[in-house]
């Protein structure tokens, strides 16, 4: 498949992702912004010395 049309698809299934992420938020009353600060955060002490992927591969499992 060639590049255009697959990024052409993965934008319109993106889109419903996006619009599931917000429906689900409003129905816990959570917003995206508080949503969004709480995962950089998480990811900040996750990766303190900033991501990558062998960080990602090599991490310690915690309860975050």
């Amino acid at each position: 498949m060639k590049r255009e049309k697959m990024a052409y698809k993965l934008k319109k299934e993106l889109g419903d992702i996006c619009w599931y992420i917000a429906e689900t938020a409003t129905a816990l009353d959570l917003s995206l912004e508080d949503i969004m600060a709480a995962n950089i955060e998480k990811l900040r002490k996750r990766y303190p010395e900033g991501f990558s992927s062998k960080a990602s591969i090599h991490r310690e499992r915690c309860d975050d």
